[in-house]
């Protein structure tokens, strides 16, 4: 048991390292594909929650976004141009129970659309820039159960390969990593809350009024089971450099998401629908988002 329990907390660890790849070079050219959606049970939007998947389990989700207006040109906190009217981005991930306390997903964003005016004098003009984002990978280890215990915690790390387009801000051009704390409790039959606070480290960016190093990633979710098929969620998601914690709102980001979770009867599927607003605009946080996803949850054994 000792064993078992060690193993995934060693190679959480080793992904946080390894992959984690701080740079010293500067480049002015990083992803806004800031957030990831939740694995396993998905108690939240893009809060991870400390539950792993079963061992033996696995579970396949695609997860998508609009975003209108994510990233534009200001002068004096008014609009000059856009960059980034209109995206549209797919998530596809797989999450893996490998043992009873540990689980690693998977993931890769599909950029549909994304009607990109490259920040160049003169700009050019609007164009589609489809492909891919940043393939990602994520360990997770749970240390207490949120139902045997009186909160749940886990670690999570994760690393993300420059397999997109840095120069349409859908790349992080190198490799990136980092961890993230999740603590998460139930309240009652119906409610339950979490909250996600850690790291990612990248190049150092400066991108006009923006510049960042590391960055601080929190989150807090809120859910409401109405019944055994029927779910609410709230989700606020903040960026922050390290460096320059919450010094601007260009660089510090804030949005809030909401999300109703539909479990369909005698099937291993859930569906999703919902939305975001800005709470605090930046770079990457758009006026508003639309979401929609669906979820199949079954067994390797089967």
């Amino acid at each position: 048991m000792k064993k078992a329990f060690s193993f995934p907390v060693l190679f959480v660890l080793y992904v946080s390292l390894v992959l984690s790849s701080a740079a010293t070079a500067q480049t002015n050219r990083f992803s806004i594909l800031y957030t990831t959606p939740s694995q396993g049970d998905r108690d939240f939007i893009v809060t991870q929650d400390s539950a792993t998947l079963e061992s033996g389990l696995f579970q396949i989700a695609s997860d998508s976004t609009y975003a209108y207006r994510p990233m534009e040109l200001t002068a004096g906190g008014n609009r000059v141009s856009g960059v980034i009217d209109h995206l549209l981005v797919e998530n596809w991930t797989i999450t893996i129970g490998l043992l009873r306390n540990w689980d690693v997903s998977f993931g890769l964003p599909i950029i549909w659309y994304n009607r990109f005016n490259a920040p160049t004098t003169p700009q050019p003009g609007f164009e589609n820039v489809a492909g891919i984002g940043d393939a990602w990978m994520r360990a997770r280890v749970r240390f207490f159960d949120k139902e045997r215990s009186l909160f749940g915690l886990a670690l999570s790390a994760f690393g993300t390969l420059p397999t997109g387009d840095e120069a349409s801000f859908t790349s992080n051009n190198k490799e990136t990593g980092g961890f993230f704390v999740i603590i998460d409790k139930n309240l009652g039959k119906r409610w339950s809350v979490g909250t996600n606070a850690g790291l990612m480290f990248r190049e150092h960016v400066i991108y006009q009024d923006y510049e960042a190093t590391s960055l601080v990633n929190a989150s807090l979710g809120v859910r409401f089971q109405a019944n055994y098929h029927l779910a609410f969620k709230s989700d606020v998601f903040l960026q922050t450099p390290i460096d320059h914690l919450l010094d601007s709102t260009v660089n510090s980001p804030l949005e809030a998401l909401a999300q109703v979770e539909y479990k369909i009867p005698q099937t291993n599927f859930a569906i999703n629908v919902g939305g975001g607003h800005s709470l605090v605009r930046g770079v990457g946080v758009p006026t508003w988002r639309g979401l929609a996803g669906i979820a199949y949850t079954g067994s390797i054994n089967k």
